[in-house]
């Protein structure tokens, strides 16, 4: 009988790590439809093989098309990690699932970061709870009248499961039953939070979405790193800046200057944003606050070894935390910009994702 639960347990994970790696390759499979790729050499396949089969132990342990598309982009470097590794193999070791999903609920952040600058949150629902700005329990009917008395434009949002800025709404003009309607549409788990005055500096690339900084820190044996920091803004008109959402991501230096040229979604090279405002010779000038913010959140979430941080800058140049993406922090773009994730500390990551995984 213990054979037998053995022998199914073996295969339920198998299955899982399949799906997973799949689910993995969905940005790199978009990006390849629309490009052609340059070919890795038979030494340079050999030294992808070879360098990651340390860490997964099978024939072809990731699609050699990652290595092909960071060649193309940069040049050619095992060191690059493929997401078919990063989303099945190291990420659930460094974030694991019981403390990841901990925060993957937006509307917990209230509790969690009441001393953070985010922004003003009017409502918001937790499993077909309301909770008002305060943090207090009210009704459904409630929550219709402290938006009714807001009387500005809002955004409302799903607080999970939620990517690239998927069912992101701008609501400007509403009535009680509009509201209503609202909430009967989005359930349970969502937010209606204010419409955001960004700060000039970011707002320039485009003024109609949140234009945000991605950055993503690592907090293991102790020792706190950015692994790489991006600059996202919107497509003409859009609200939302997400690159998957048809907006632009662009890489930020150390000194929080932009990189000359970001990318779309297609991998197609961009200079400047959709309004014709160019990426180089900006200089984010409160780059290192931002810095500041993440390192200082990063150590109260000590569980969790890798996270992107959302932030944005409100119209005083001071940071705003909008998410912290624990689940699946993202690095197909990231690495794009930023070069390979891990950077120096590769090695530290698969020795400790070596000594703790679990291939069965």
């Amino acid at each position: 009988m213990i054979f037998i639960k053995k022998i199914i347990l073996n295969c339920l994970h198998a299955y899982r790590r399949k799906v997973s790696i799949k689910a993995a390759q969905i940005d790199m499979i978009d990006y390849v439809k629309n490009t052609t790729l340059p070919a890795l050499t038979k030494r340079e396949k050999k030294a992808v093989i070879t360098f990651w089969k340390r860490l997964i132990p099978m024939a072809r342990p990731c699609s050699l098309n990652y290595h092909s598309i960071y060649k193309k982009i940069d040049q050619f470097d095992v060191t690059y990690v493929p997401d078919d590794i990063y989303q099945p193999f190291i990420l659930p070791v460094l974030n694991p699932v019981h403390y990841s999903v901990a925060l993957s609920n937006k509307g917990l952040y209230s509790f969690y970061f009441h001393d953070v600058m985010r922004p003003y949150e009017i409502v918001r629902n937790i499993r077909g709870c309301f909770f008002d700005a305060e943090n207090g329990v009210c009704s459904e009917d409630q929550a219709i009248e402290k938006i009714m008395s807001y009387k500005r434009k809002f955004l409302i949002k799903p607080s999970i499961d939620t990517s690239c800025g998927k069912n992101v709404r701008l609501i400007e003009n509403y009535s009680s039953d509009i509201i209503k309607d609202l909430f009967l549409e989005y359930g349970e788990n969502f937010v209606c939070q204010e419409f955001v005055s960004q700060s000039n500096q970011t707002a320039q690339f485009n003024p109609t979405s949140l234009n945000t900084f991605r950055i993503t820190t690592l907090f293991l044996n102790g020792r706190f790193s950015i692994l790489s920091s991006v600059f996202r803004c919107g497509g003409l008109g859009a609200i939302v800046d997400n690159a998957g959402a048809g907006g632009i991501i662009v890489g930020v230096s150390i000194d929080g200057s932009l990189k000359e040229f970001g990318y779309n979604k297609n991998g197609e090279i961009c200079k400047m944003s959709y309004n014709n405002v160019p990426f180089e010779d900006t200089k984010i000038n409160a780059y290192p606050s931002i810095v500041d913010l993440c390192k200082t959140l990063h150590h109260r979430i000590p569980f969790c070894s890798i996270i992107g941080w959302d932030i944005a800058l409100n119209k005083n140049n001071l940071p705003l935390l909008l998410e912290v993406n624990l689940k699946c922090p993202g690095i197909f773009y990231e690495q794009m910009c930023s070069g390979p994730i891990f950077g120096d500390r590769l090695e530290e990551v698969i020795e400790y994702v070596s000594s703790k995984i679990d291939f069965r």
